[in-house]
């Protein structure tokens, strides 16, 4: 992920994921960055504001097979990045069992 600090007023987030060839085909990245994007829907009220996300997904597309892969490895990310507000532990509903 790459964080820039951004100038808007009143302060708001902006946030694109990049998938690239290496994911897979383009049914298989668009998967990869619509999971990421729900992550990160859910994740935005527990964010800090005024920063510009660049969510640059790397490896295989069967590493985030399904919204709960996508919502752990987020949460992770935005944690080590410093990013969530103080208080913040997760936002958004609980992340759902993973189906067979």
């Amino acid at each position: 992920m790459r964080v820039l600090p951004n100038q808007l007023q009143p302060p708001r987030n902006r946030y694109t994921v990049i998938a690239g060839k290496k994911q897979g085909g383009s049914v298989q990245r668009n998967r990869v960055k619509r999971l990421c994007r729900e992550a990160l829907r859910h994740l935005h009220p527990a964010l800090v504001e005024g920063v510009d996300l660049a969510v640059i997904v790397r490896g295989q597309a069967e590493e985030i097979p399904n919204y709960a892969a996508a919502r752990a490895l987020l949460d992770r990310v935005v944690a080590r990045a410093g990013l969530l507000r103080p208080g913040a532990i997760s936002a958004g509903p609980p992340i759902p069992e993973s189906r067979p």
